[in-house]
């Protein structure tokens, strides 16, 4: 089974074209359509639905953010297969080629947004970064589609250019009117994205400081996401706490140097 799975998805991701590159340096985020073969996005969603037990719940985050996703998190250190996907050369150096430096994979986990009346709402505009253990920006995130997803079904909605707003805060901690009056200005300011339908195998990128959203899914399926999260190589720890950090005993103010967070992905013409 292990040998049938690895063969399906070896790392196949499409390398990012010039225009893929120049969009998402200008917008904070890009639409790869086929980023993956649909076979491939298959493999993954099957291999997935095994870890999950074919039904049983997902893992969550916590009350806040199993209200709008379950989450099965680092499929990849269960599965050699999927770690050679999410560590491999393809999409590394396509992540590094949108980034345009180095990067380390930092980690990997389902999304899965249920119908709308089991808790797949909608997702509140928000920035990654502010919830982060880096001391710089530089995070582009792979959210890869395992089924068709269209916009009914809760695919992301970005405020194009917004990675250059700032940071705006831990907006889905802060209730704040100051709060809702910062995102109400930022909408302003930026456009939004148009209504994306991705196939199965197309992905969006999205940098950590780009604000996004999705909005409910109104379908009677859920929505099935892969997420791959890479960050700059030469980020510094910041001493934020972080799940995906807890007990490797990382130094504030040092590199991500543990075996953990390997580089996995060099632009152009840098590697040796």
């Amino acid at each position: 089974m292990l040998q049938e799975l690895q063969a399906e998805f070896r790392a196949h991701a499409r390398a990012v074209t010039q225009d893929e590159i120049d969009f998402y340096r200008k917008n904070g985020w890009v639409h790869l359509k086929a980023l993956i073969p649909e076979a491939e996005a298959a493999a993954i969603l099957r291999e997935i639905d095994r870890q999950r037990g074919g039904g049983r719940p997902g893992f969550a985050h916590g009350d806040m953010f199993s209200a709008m996703w379950e989450n099965v998190p680092d499929p990849s250190r269960q599965s050699p297969a999927l770690r050679a996907f999410t560590h491999g050369r393809e999409l590394g150096d396509a992540a590094a080629a949108l980034q345009g430096g180095a990067v380390r994979y930092w980690r990997d986990e389902v999304l899965l947004k249920m119908p709308a009346d089991r808790r797949g709402g909608e997702t509140p505009w928000h920035q990654d970064h502010p919830y982060t253990a880096f001391d710089r920006s530089g995070r582009p995130q792979f959210w890869i589609a395992l089924m068709d997803i269209p916009p009914e079904r809760g695919s992301l909605v970005f405020l194009s250019g917004s990675h250059k707003s700032g940071v705006l805060g831990r907006a889905f901690h802060d209730d704040s009117d100051a709060m809702k009056n910062r995102i109400a200005s930022v909408r302003a300011e930026y456009p939004q994205s148009p209504p994306l339908h991705l196939r199965p195998g197309d992905a969006t990128v999205h940098d950590g400081m780009t604000i996004h959203s999705a909005p409910p899914n109104v379908t009677s399926d859920p929505r099935w996401a892969y997420v791959v999260q890479f960050f700059v190589a030469d980020a510094l720890y910041n001493g934020a706490p972080s799940p995906v950090i807890e007990g490797l005993g990382l130094e504030v103010n040092m590199p991500f140097s543990d075996e953990r967070f390997p580089i996995v992905g060099w632009p152009p013409n840098a590697r040796a």
